[in-house]
């Protein structure tokens, strides 16, 4: 809750029309008494003043008397002298009292009593005039004091609308608490359902994958059970015609009519004889004729170099018609382009399913789940086709 401006100014105006109000208090309470003060000074030095006066006149008359007895009389001169004597002590009393008279009258206990009179009258005006000031100042009082209840009422009603604000927010933060504290138990709760469902569906995993690890044996062992028999990979398929080692290629006696394809590789081992089974390199077919293909040399050793009659030889190339491979299951060493090229540039071609003409099927991994290579192994134990895995492949492929 906000206090107006007004009511914020209040008490600052209250306060300083308070303070003038005392100043002018506490100047006038001064000026009071101390006029009181010096009128009661004054009033006794000029009654002692006029005793003294009269004592001195009976004196100067006895004087006189006793001159004018012994003399005859007083002069003129000598009455004179003396008046005017006791005329300026008087005029000094007056003017330290500021008391004065009107020089045409004679300074007389009358006429001191009457300018003593005048001043009490002034002073008289100075107290009501005080009077009026203190009861403008006690009114600013009482304004001031009104003022001031009505901004404690105002303070006092900010602050029990704060309380009541506090309140509120206290009771709001219990209730928030406790729903918190609702919702922290029933994650509790929900957390243990969970763990107990976790648990269980563990427990059912690993009994799953012993079920799924039970048959990827019995297909391993039906994949082992139906492994060809590969013929050997040095039986000859050809021979080397001629070597140019310096140009780096070779002339084989094999061409179109032998189905030998573009990018065909072969592996080169010795003549007959000790050098026999030598593996001496690999070479690539380039340019293909009817009887006769140029071939690159790939892979040569010097201690072993490639010579006129070395035989050549691929596990895959049939010079009747190529052999026909499908590829199926999750591959371990090689993605399938790469093993897909391997296996052309071995001599063999590659067919998306397995059909009766199919020559051999390539397994990699295969789990149950996998349905496609399910199908591909039950349509080749169906049309007899023979299955090997990736690694016997590449074992028959690098003549291992």
């Amino acid at each position: 809750m906000s206090i107006p401006t007004a009511a914020r100014r209040g008490p600052s105006v209250a306060l300083i029309v308070f303070v003038v109000l005392a100043v002018i208090l506490g100047v006038t309470t001064y000026v009071f008494y101390s006029a009181r003060e010096k009128e009661r000074v004054a009033k006794e030095e000029a009654l002692a003043e006029t005793e003294r006066s009269r004592r001195e006149l009976s004196e100067a008359n006895a004087e006189k008397a006793a001159y004018a007895d012994a003399t005859g009389w007083a002069t003129a001169a000598h009455a004179q002298a003396d008046v005017e004597a006791k005329l300026k002590t008087l005029y000094e009393v007056m003017n330290r009292w500021n008391i004065t008279i009107d020089p045409a009258l004679p300074p007389t206990a009358a006429t001191l009593l009457k300018e003593t009179e005048r001043a009490t009258f002034s002073i008289s005006q100075i107290l009501d005039f005080t009077e009026t000031a203190l009861g403008e100042a006690e009114a600013a009082r009482i304004r001031a004091d009104a003022e001031k209840q009505a901004m404690e009422d105002a303070k006092n009603a900010e602050l029990d609308e704060r309380i009541a604000d506090l309140n509120q927010a206290r009771a709001d933060n219990i209730a928030m608490r406790e729903r918190y504290e609702a919702d922290i138990q029933e994650l509790r709760d929900n957390i243990t359902a969970i763990t107990g469902e976790f648990e269980t569906a563990k427990e059912n995993w690993s009994m799953a994958e012993r079920d799924y690890q039970m048959k990827i044996d019995v297909l391993s062992v039906r994949i082992d059970e139906m492994s060809p028999e590969i013929r050997d990979p040095q039986i000859t398929d050809g021979k080397i015609l001629r070597a140019d080692l310096p140009r780096n290629f070779v002339v084989v006696d094999i061409g179109q009519k032998q189905h030998v394809r573009p990018d065909m590789e072969f592996h080169v081992f010795g003549q007959p004889g000790p050098e026999e089974t030598i593996d001496k390199g690999i070479i690539r077919i380039s340019n293909i004729y009817e009887t006769q293909s140029f071939a690159t040399i790939m892979k040569s050793y010097p201690e072993h170099p490639i010579l006129e009659g070395d035989r050549i030889s691929s596990p895959f190339y049939d010079p009747v018609r190529p052999q026909r491979f499908v590829i199926t299951g999750d591959l371990k060493l090689y993605d399938l382009p790469t093993l897909t090229n391997i296996i052309k540039y071995a001599g063999g071609e590659i067919q998306s399913e397995v059909v009766p003409d199919t020559d051999y099927l390539i397994v990699g991994n295969v789990a149950v789940e996998m349905q496609v290579a399910q199908e591909q192994l039950s349509r080749a134990r169906h049309y007899g086709v023979p299955v090997m895995t990736e690694e016997r492949l590449l074992e028959y492929i690098s003549h291992k």
